[in-house]
């Protein structure tokens, strides 16, 4: 039972540097929104070009012509996708903005449902709260207000993720309580 309450405490607390991460994070993209949404689309481009690469190598692995041939074309869509996203990375912020705006819908229901699964916890009503959040910023970046494009989405991904990171502290910190009392 010992050991079992110390494994909870340590998953609370990680839940919680989790939290903090993301709270960090999150202040990042508001302060430098144009920084943010770059970094994005840049990882974006770098990911594919790798994801490209190593497909592309894969086909060699293959044992007949026609499974290698779609390894190996699949692998050049990928490299080329990821270059075109590098080359034009304001195009794939607008793309991304559109994205992000489906992302933060799914993410607000999926917390808002967390939320009442999690109910009698202290904190959940922070989970709520930033479902809703979540699901507000989806909505208001498909209509494109306050704000469009790049700044957009620095400034609404940091605020998603500093509230996910705000009901990760709390959510985390009840878990730790719960090991503890069980350690």
């Amino acid at each position: 039972m010992e050991q079992a309450g110390k494994e909870i405490k340590q998953s609370g607390g990680w839940m919680m540097f989790l939290g903090i991460l993301q709270i960090l994070g999150g202040i990042f993209a508001i302060i430098a929104p144009f920084a943010a949404s770059g970094a994005l689309a840049w990882i974006l481009g770098c990911i594919l070009i790798v994801i490209g690469l190593f497909e592309g190598f894969s086909a060699f692995q293959a044992k007949a012509f026609w499974p290698g041939m779609g390894s190996f074309l699949g692998g050049l869509l990928y490299l080329i996708a990821g270059v075109v996203v590098l080359m034009n990375l304001g195009a794939t912020m607008v793309v991304l903005g559109t994205i992000l705006a489906v992302f933060l819908l799914a993410r607000g229901v999926l917390q808002i449902m967390a939320a009442f699964q999690v109910k009698p916890a202290e904190g959940w009503g922070w989970v709520l709260f930033g479902g809703v959040l979540a699901l507000l910023l989806g909505v208001l970046l498909l209509m494109k207000w306050p704000l469009g494009g790049a700044m957009a989405i620095g400034i609404f991904i940091g605020i998603e993720l500093i509230f996910s990171g705000w009901s990760l502290v709390f959510v985390g910190g009840d878990i730790r309580d719960v090991g503890k009392q069980l350690g």
